[in-house]
């Protein structure tokens, strides 16, 4: 099966005089998505990212619609004018072992109010490391008032960047959603009557259709059946933190100062997309255990097992039609902080298991899983093994600090792309 990737092309805003970013150093949403107006071009648009007929293996783009929701946009957003919420997910034809367009899948998610003629977007940059928060204002064809992008390094008010803004609900560092049975959601189901949904019933009412913009209110699957999207949105945000931000969350806190710890890591990441390790078969996969091994010996002194947390990034869920709403404060105020979790707790009994999640979920979140496996596998043995013994390779061993992740990124270059620069250089014909 051939995966499509999108080229790096200029976003376009309709009507717009936005100026494109000249660096590939983008986020997966500028690079490869034009934004057409209205919200159904989008939908085309964002479904021609992955579009590859024929392609069982390819995902499909879903959407849910939240009239009530707890957004910034929450507040321009009514029964007749719902929030709309583009994600996509795996076709199932797609098995766990081989993660078919996961590069798609949980790094892109956009939200669409009509009111306040805004879209929101959550995308994941592959050169820092996480995921970016940007918008697309007056998203509008009106040329006497041009569309603009913001970036998540705009300065907004108070000296505070869109990024921060956006991290008082996003404390987790990407998408959040609610719980089952997803309320506030027209995709959600009343308990015990699964299939169904009161926001549904109220938003058709509201809007006098069974459609919103020409996108379907309450969505089908191939067998007539109401399709839970919501819950299938869910998932993939669920998946984006496991599969994107796990891996540096662990090796920040498991290598920590451990210079060795940091090197076995970096080079084993590397040796992996070398190896083109998602296009061999799954079998393949006992070749991470010299790697996994080595680093049992390193992570393990001084780990204690609670030290290992991140910030949930589920709501409890809400529902705006009762008169009293479900849950606590928690469930009402999304900047609440959150209670930590704790995945993967480390002891004596599965060091080997945090090994394992940290080359798998590192090697998926460096961004080196389909974009730039083409350029590490032009490296040789020799090439390799070279870049390794390079000042430049120590210095950034050395250098490494995870924590950057929720800063602006004018304070840092990310650790992705110091790596990445290094093999354009190390390695014979790594030209992207």
């Amino acid at each position: 099966m051939k995966h499509r990737l999108p080229s790096i092309l200029t976003i376009f805003l309709a009507a717009s005089s936005v100026s494109a970013q000249t660096s590939v150093f983008r986020d997966r949403f500028q690079q490869g998505t034009s934004v057409p107006y209205p919200v159904l071009n989008l939908k085309k648009s964002l479904e021609s990212f992955v579009a590859s007929p024929g392609d069982d293996f390819a995902p499909a783009l879903v959407h849910s619609m939240v009239p009530f929701g707890r957004s910034l946009q929450a507040g321009q957003c009514d029964a007749a004018h719902p929030r709309v919420i583009f994600g996509y997910i795996l076709s199932p034809f797609t098995d766990g072992g081989r993660p078919y367009y996961r590069d798609i899948v949980d790094r892109i998610f956009v939200a669409y109010s009509e009111i306040q003629n805004t879209l929101e977007v959550i995308s994941w940059n592959n050169y820092e490391g996480r995921f970016n928060f940007e918008s697309v204002r007056n998203y509008i064809p009106s040329p006497g008032n041009p569309q603009t992008f913001v970036d998540e390094n705009t300065i907004l008010y108070g000296q505070m960047t869109k990024r921060q803004l956006c991290m008082t609900c996003h404390q987790a560092g990407g998408p959040i959603y609610a719980e089952k049975p997803w309320s506030e959601s027209t995709s959600g189901f009343a308990p015990g009557n699964f299939g169904h949904s009161p926001m549904t019933d109220l938003v058709k009412q509201a809007v006098g259709s069974d459609h919103y913009l020409g996108l379907e209110i309450q969505p089908f699957d191939e067998q007539g059946n109401p399709a839970s999207h919501a819950g299938e949105i869910h998932v993939v945000i669920q998946d984006a933190h496991a599969s994107l931000l796990t891996g540096r969350r662990l090796a920040g806190q498991g290598c920590a100062d451990n210079l060795i710890c940091r090197r076995i890591f970096l080079e084993s990441v590397l040796s992996l997309a070398r190896q083109g390790f998602y296009d061999a078969p799954v079998d393949n996969f006992l070749e991470v255990i010299p790697y996994r091994s080595a680093l049992m010996k390193e992570i393990g002194p001084g780990w204690r097992s609670d030290q290992y947390a991140y910030i949930d990034p589920t709501l409890k869920d809400r529902n705006p039609l009762t008169s009293t709403p479900l849950g606590s404060t928690l469930a009402q105020n999304p900047t609440t902080p959150r209670a930590l979790v704790h995945p993967i707790r480390v002891d004596a009994a599965n060091i080997e298991d945090a090994a394992y999640q940290m080359l798998l979920r590192g090697y998926e979140g460096f961004g080196f899983l389909y974009q730039d496996a083409p350029l590490i596998q032009k490296c040789t043995e020799s090439d390799i093994k070279q870049l390794f013994a390079t000042s430049d390779f120590d210095s950034l061993v050395k250098s490494w600090n995870l924590n950057d992740s929720d800063r602006p990124i004018q304070t840092f270059v990310p650790l992705y792309r110091q790596v990445l620069d290094l093999v354009l250089t190390h390695c014979k014909g790594a030209v992207p």
